[in-house]
């Protein structure tokens, strides 16, 4: 689907593309990752304020093959029951999160909910803290795959090490995920810790290399800080 008919179909549902509600709470990491995640996969972010255009279309590494993540929309779209899942560490677990409501997964779920509100929507929140992707690929059918998901969200980017282990452990999830029969869709999503570091260059490779949209957090978030504007407090723990 190319980028300019995704975004108006994306405007035409009404999906909510800014951060203008959040600023009370001071910009929190949930809120502001489920409208850059969904709308950076969906080809486009509308933004109130330039700092806030600038830090979407930063976050944005690739939109890929957004074929799969089209295809679930229009089961949504239809009314059909879809599976919103996601897979990572402590950060998809939620560690920290002042409610379970505002964990990015949760977040995300309920976008998908207010989207589509005539689909029935099921979340999967199959995050382990202090695990990484190589623990991810072990549980994957188990904790992951069972539920037959029709989108899910890969969050390894803080707890990995960047190397090429890593990137191969990361591999061998992305791969069982995308052989399912009901071919799901898998957006990576590129976190990142107080120190401004993560594995994103390595996972962009596998990224790459399967087409997959690619959210970075990092990118996004990290230029604020450095210049000032941003506190690590703003964006964390949700």
């Amino acid at each position: 689907m190319h980028d300019s008919k995704m975004l108006r179909w994306w405007r035409r549902i009404g999906a909510p593309c800014t951060m203008a509600g959040e600023r009370e709470t001071r910009m929190k990491l949930s809120a502001w990752i489920v409208a850059v995640t969904l709308a950076a996969a969906a080809g486009g972010v509308r933004a109130a304020e330039p700092q806030e255009v600038a830090m979407a279309e930063r976050s944005r590494v690739s939109g890929g093959d957004d074929a799969r993540l089209w295809r679930a929309m229009d089961k949504a779209r239809r009314g059909q029951p879809v599976t919103v899942a996601v897979i990572g560490g402590s950060i998809t677990q939620g560690a920290r999160a002042t409610r379970p409501e505002l964990r990015y997964g949760d977040l995300i779920a309920a976008w998908w909910r207010r989207a589509f509100p005539g689909a029935t929507v099921t979340f999967v929140n199959a995050g382990i803290g202090a695990t990484g992707s190589n623990f991810g690929a072990l549980r994957a059918e188990r904790d992951l795959l069972s539920k037959n998901p029709d989108f899910v969200v890969v969050e390894y980017a803080v707890n990995d090490s960047g190397t090429e282990r890593a990137a191969e452990s990361l591999e061998g999830l992305v791969r069982q995920i995308l052989k399912r029969p009901n071919g799901p869709a898998v957006l990576l999503l590129f976190m990142v810790n107080q120190k401004g570091g993560n594995a994103q260059d390595w996972f962009m490779k596998v990224g790459g290399h399967y087409r997959l949209p690619m959210v970075s957090y990092r990118d996004a978030v990290w230029p604020e800080i450095q210049a000032g504007r941003l506190a690590w407090a703003d964006i964390s723990p949700d």
